[in-house]
């Protein structure tokens, strides 16, 4: 398997992954936001959803290797796992600025009645057409399709 067929392979997976952690964190978020309600409570419950973020975490040390890591935080022996820790690196540097995540909480925290389930992105440049935002967008929007709980 070339390295590209395993990139494209891992970030297949790697979408189902976000997808089934996407829906289990807003369902649970909206079955609190639902039981607040029906307590009567004042207090709303919102998701914020990052497209692909730009943090340090994918750069070592701090993501937990499976296996010995030489200085660069790769693997000598498994070319798999450094195409994947390669790809992941590649996402992560032209991803969005996480700075976007706190100025989407506060928005959200300033709202009388906040929306329920919102996504961090930008449809200015140069962050509208920063790498992987399509993907994720795609993949988003064919969720929302058949979401109980869609976004807006």
């Amino acid at each position: 398997m070339s390295v590209n067929e395993l990139a494209s392979e891992l970030q297949e997976h790697l979408l189902s992954v976000v997808q089934i952690t996407q829906e289990i964190v807003v369902s649970a978020v909206e079955n609190e936001g639902a039981a607040l309600l029906e307590a009567g409570s004042n207090v709303r419950v919102s998701t914020v959803n990052p497209y692909f973020m730009n943090t340090a975490g994918i750069f070592g040390p701090n993501p937990i290797y499976t296996q010995p890591v030489n200085a660069s935080f790769l693997s000598d022996p498994d070319q798999n796992f450094n195409a994947l820790i390669t790809f992941l690196r590649q996402v992560a540097t032209n991803a969005l600025p996480p700075s976007m995540v706190g100025e989407t909480y506060a928005q959200v925290l300033e709202m009388a009645e906040p929306e329920r389930n919102v996504v961090v992105a930008s449809p200015r440049q140069p962050f509208a057409t920063q790498r992987n935002n399509a993907l994720i967008e795609g993949e988003l929007l064919a969720e929302n399709r058949m979401s109980a709980v869609p976004f807006k």
